[in-house]
């Protein structure tokens, strides 16, 4: 929905997730798109918690999550130093056979260099290659900047 995307990249978030919740009232079927916007304007303001609370409510109304939906998530529990969680949702990610992304890995190369585990974030990028995955200009600076 144009509106709520609109809405999100604007800060109103209360005003979308109040129309998202007319919208459902009315029997308007909302897809992800319309609510990873949400999600993902919910975690740039810091508001971690509440993009969780939503993210289990789709979860159970047998929305499907997309991989879109779990790197935006994973991105800022990284970001945040939530580590732990980030991995747990990771595994999340993989159990529904979503895969990873580029943005995914980095997501991880560059919390665990952020917070000194350089052994860690290695292991990512690793993990990465292993995935046929190319690493970009973003993962190169992370690591050599974890490296110093």
């Amino acid at each position: 929905m144009i509106m709520v995307d609109g809405l999100c990249k604007e800060g109103y978030i209360d005003k979308a997730l109040d129309i998202c919740v007319v919208a459902r009232n009315k029997g308007v079927t909302l897809n992800i798109v319309t609510f990873n916007s949400v999600i993902n304007s919910l975690c740039s303001q810091g508001c971690l918690v509440e993009a969780f609370r939503l993210f289990d409510s789709l979860e159970r109304i047998d929305l499907v999550t997309s991989e879109v939906t779990y790197a935006t998530l994973i991105h800022n529990l990284c970001k945040h130093g939530l580590l732990v969680d980030a991995k747990k949702l990771f595994e999340r990610m993989l159990l529904k056979t979503l895969k990873p992304n580029t943005r995914v890995y980095n997501s991880f190369i560059y919390g665990y260099c952020k917070f000194g585990r350089l052994d860690d974030a290695l292991k990512f990028l690793h993990d990465l290659e292993k995935e046929s995955l190319k690493p970009d200009t973003f993962t190169v600076s992370v690591v050599i900047n974890g490296l110093y």
